[in-house]
């Protein structure tokens, strides 16, 4: 084994994994960690910077490591089978986006320039946490199934889920969430006037990032749309898609950022700043529960109208009580019905501030009584919500339930099919073993069917396809390599069909038509035999 090889499997071989190498891992992400940390509280609080010194030999202390990190790469890139079959691997190393990286935050400190690049040691600590690494994976991936593919197929499988989306795709999601939360934070936290102050160039670089990468997904939804199957059958299917509300959403998010420069003088600007904070209902397109939600309040609709209706009355009458018994005590505090309606709420909500309170026998008897009964009333339509949301989830669950059953039907599960079933468990928040255990379920169920239906049958039963998860037609076996859970599952199958002829069977009429040369070949004799002889053994 070349020197170079051995240097790549102790350091750096993420394939190889002992106690020095996780070590090696460990010290790594924590000291990248540090080195991007420790210089915010000096930003933050002048009280830091009597650290100063110890976070300038820190820096030198991680340079001279990044450094020797550096060199090593270099020296055992040539044992990497990434660079190994290259003519020149150590140039192919320097030039690839890992090498570039590690070799930009090195050089302002070799330069002596006045010039952070640190942050570029993220890439770094995604390639050893091994998310770089899924993400080259899923962009390959992406790039295999969608080979071929118009360049408008491909944008939309990027955006939504379909048989040819990949890891990829669900990447793409987190992204845009994670930058849907970073926005809202950088404008929660420019609301602070010293921090806006420190770091208004940086918020304002945030919020370019922002609205670039919104700006560009609201457009390619738009160029998208005619492949989406909810507007394609629609005429003027782009102008449809606009005024939804995911797309207004999308709009009203990045609108604030293109009208500033041209409204500042007529809006205040600050008003169109807070106005960015409808960015946060984006995550609505990812979040299922809010689509659940939804489906509650319009099932429930005249029970929540009703609920509405009888708090609405009770807080009309508890004001205009209210009034009539302390207006003459408190005719600051109670001077008229609108203003006793404040009253009305806090009290029968049971949060009441004290700012207002009754003073009178009377007032405060009719306070007692309606706290008691606003407990009940104002109670009333989450205890409805609860229900009614309890309830959608069984029912999304049942449906998923009948999906599955319904896809299992042909003997075939086809990519299609469970490219359907995931995005539903995804949408009811069900993780993958939670999917497996519902096709199995419904296997097992379609055995159960199927020896029922064998019981009334008192000569053969054909023996059933075999199950084919993924396979493009019945009967296709699949590779105990490529998936040997699947491959299990079509095992149980057949086992299940051989007992099934066992049990539904008069096998010595059987074994006479078998023995029949003239009616059936040598080769089908000797196979029957087999199966009668394994499938007597079976449990």
């Amino acid at each position: 084994m070349p020197w170079q090889q051995k240097l790549f499997i102790i350091f750096f071989d993420q394939k190889h994994k002992s106690v020095l190498r996780t070590a090696i891992d460990r010290f790594l992400l924590g000291l990248i960690a540090i080195n991007i940390l420790a210089l915010w509280p000096m930003t933050l609080d002048p009280a830091f910077r009597q650290y100063a010194e110890m976070v300038s030999q820190l820096s030198m202390v991680s340079y001279v490591i990044f450094g020797i990190e550096y060199v090593l790469r270099l020296l055992a890139c040539a044992g990497d089978a990434k660079y190994s079959g290259k003519r020149f691997p150590v140039l192919t190393y320097v030039v690839s986006f890992a090498g570039l990286a590690d070799l930009l935050v090195l050089l302002p400190y070799l330069l002596g320039l006045n010039l952070d690049l640190r942050i570029l040691k993220l890439a770094r600590a995604m390639q050893i946490t091994g998310a770089l690494t899924a993400l080259t994976d899923a962009y390959a991936a992406f790039r295999e199934n969608n080979r071929g593919q118009p360049a408008r197929k491909q944008l939309y499988a990027l955006l939504h889920p379909t048989p040819t989306s990949g890891n990829l795709q669900a990447y793409i999601d987190n992204f845009l969430m994670f930058m849907v939360l970073l926005s809202v934070v950088m404008i929660v936290l420019e609301s602070v006037v010293s921090l806006e102050l420190k770091f208004g160039r940086e918020f304002f670089i945030l919020d370019i990032l922002a609205v670039s990468v919104f700006t560009l997904e609201y457009i390619i939804r738009i160029y998208i749309v005619p492949e989406d199957p909810e507007y394609a059958s629609m005429r003027a299917g782009r102008l449809r898609f606009v005024i939804s509300y995911s797309a207004m959403i999308d709009l009203i998010a990045i609108a604030p950022f293109f009208l500033a420069p041209f409204v500042g003088h007529l809006v205040d600007l600050r008003f169109m700043r807070i106005f960015r904070l409808v960015r946060i209902l984006k995550l609505t397109r990812y979040t299922s529960s809010l689509g659940t939600l939804r489906k509650v309040f319009v099932r429930e609709a005249p029970i929540l109208g009703a609920a509405g209706f009888l708090m609405l009355l009770l807080v009309m009458l508890a004001a205009s009580l209210g009034y009539l018994f302390e207006h003459a005590a408190q005719p600051d505090k109670f001077e008229n019905i609108p203003q006793s309606i404040y009253w009305a709420v806090v009290t029968l909500a049971s949060v009441g501030y004290g700012d207002i309170s009754p003073v009178t026998p009377m007032g405060r008897l009719m306070t007692i009584v309606m706290a008691i009964v606003g407990l009940g009333i104002f109670a009333l339509p989450a205890g409805v919500l609860s229900a009614a949301f309890s309830d959608q989830l069984h029912l999304d669950r049942e449906r998923l339930n009948r999906m599955v059953d319904d896809a299992l039907n042909d003997d075939i599960l086809t990519d299609e099919e469970m490219v359907m079933i995931t995005a539903e468990a995804k949408r009811l928040h069900l993780q993958g073993d939670e999917v497996d255990h519902l096709i199995k379920n419904g296997n097992r169920k379609r055995g159960v069917n199927d020896r029922r239906k064998g019981a009334d049958k008192s000569a053969s039963v054909a023996l059933p396809p075999p199950l084919a998860i993924g396979a493009s037609k019945t009967g296709e076996l699949i590779d105990w390599k490529q998936n040997p859970e699947l491959a299990f599952m079509q095992l149980n199958q057949l086992i299940s069909s051989a007992k099934l002829v066992i049990a539904a069977s008069d096998i010595e009429q059987v074994k006479i038509y078998f023995d029949d040369p003239s009616r059936s070949p040598d080769h089908h004799r000797q196979i029957f035999s087999k199966l009668i002889e394994q499938s007597q053994r079976l449990p």
